[in-house]
């Protein structure tokens, strides 16, 4: 492997979503709460579609009566609510890098499950796009789809393929306000 193609991958896997969807934990019974936004905000930039699926105030401070998930409503909760515990926003404003899979800040496999359901199932199931070059959770070292990747991965089409790829965007031409 070349050795910009190497380090590209390496870079990959360091800053790659990690978050793996749909393993087993008891999800409480809890209803979708997320809700739809105007796509033109106060700000005045228009929101993509998809983007029009929120968590408000209103759906984390239900959260909080909320059995099943009360323990869990300080994950989602925004740094200004009252659902969001101080301990948990001190922490946020004193990290000096972003959390990751395996980290001690990284939230349970439950709170993802939670956090699915509440969007409706909008979360997309994630895995590095180099993973096939290292035996890890996501399963065996794989040569040739290894050999693939480190061959496309300066293909922008590539890229495009997976939305979860941290290159996605670029292949997009969504790197400008519209």
């Amino acid at each position: 492997m070349a050795p910009m193609q190497r380090l590209a991958t390496c870079f990959l896997l360091i800053v790659s979503p990690v978050a793996v969807l749909g393993q087993s934990s008891s999800i409480p019974d809890v209803e979708p709460a997320a809700t739809f936004v105007p796509a033109t905000p106060v700000a005045g930039a228009r929101l993509q579609e998809a983007e029009t699926l929120q968590l408000t105030d209103a759906v984390i401070e239900r959260l909080v009566t909320e059995q099943g998930v009360s323990e869990y409503a300080e994950y989602f909760a925004f740094d200004d609510s009252t659902a969001a515990s101080d301990a948990r926003v001190r922490r946020t404003a004193s990290a000096s890098c972003k959390t990751f899979s395996g980290d001690s800040e990284w939230p349970k496999e439950i709170v993802w499950d939670i956090f699915n359901v509440l969007l409706g199932g909008a979360l997309i199931p994630t895995k590095p796009i180099a993973a096939s070059c290292y035996d890890s959770k996501w399963g065996k070292k794989d040569g040739a789809k290894c050999t693939e990747v480190a061959n496309k991965f300066t293909d922008p089409l590539f890229h495009h393929a997976d939305p979860t790829s941290s290159r996605w965007f670029l292949s997009t031409k969504l790197t400008q306000a519209v």
